[in-house]
């Protein structure tokens, strides 16, 4: 587990979309430690869950960490309905 004290937060920046491009170093000065923080937290989920792999690199690559999520990984299925939320997908299971 993480300690409080080694925990970081990613800070929003004032940039345009225009202006954006992929950096290796993006987090080296705000989070220096990001890369051993993710990578010790995943390694222990993964062993504990191995299908949590994919799941984690499609929630974050491809649903949220690019654009911010939008929260409907978070809304539920209503009760009786044969429409299922996109959390109860069976694609988003496990």
């Amino acid at each position: 587990m993480m300690d409080s004290d080694s925990f970081c937060l990613a800070k929003p920046t004032n940039t345009t979309r225009q202006n954006r491009q992929l950096s290796v170093d993006y987090y080296a000065k705000s989070c220096p430690q990001v890369e051993q923080l993710v990578g010790s937290v995943t390694s222990q989920q993964f062993k504990v869950s191995p299908v949590s792999g994919p799941a984690t690199i499609r929630l974050f690559f491809h649903d949220c960490f690019i654009e911010g999520c939008d929260g409907s990984m978070l809304i539920a299925s209503k009760p009786g309905s044969k429409v299922l939320a996109e959390k109860d997908a069976e694609d988003n299971k496990d």
